[in-house]
């Protein structure tokens, strides 16, 4: 029921964060230089999903917008 709202995704996208964080703490187990290359990792890999899938919506996106063009023409 939170996931409709609006800050109720912010709230499980903070909670998913802070857990990230807390599973990185007890891997390292308090060798900051190994948190710090962990986390620098999860962030690098978290970048590159989010592009990949942002590219792969746009282009899903053009297509829809281009066969929606291409009916609008036959039509005519």
């Amino acid at each position: 029921m939170i996931w409709t709202y609006s800050w109720g995704k912010a709230l499980y996208l903070l909670l998913g964060i802070l857990v990230l964080i807390g599973l990185d703490f007890l891997i390292a187990m308090n060798h900051y230089d190994l948190f710090f290359t962990v986390l620098g990792i999860e962030i690098i890999a978290a970048m590159l999903i989010g592009w990949i899938v942002f590219i792969i919506l746009d282009r899903m996106k053009q297509k829809e917008q281009s066969s929606d063009m291409q009916d609008e023409d036959v039509e005519e």
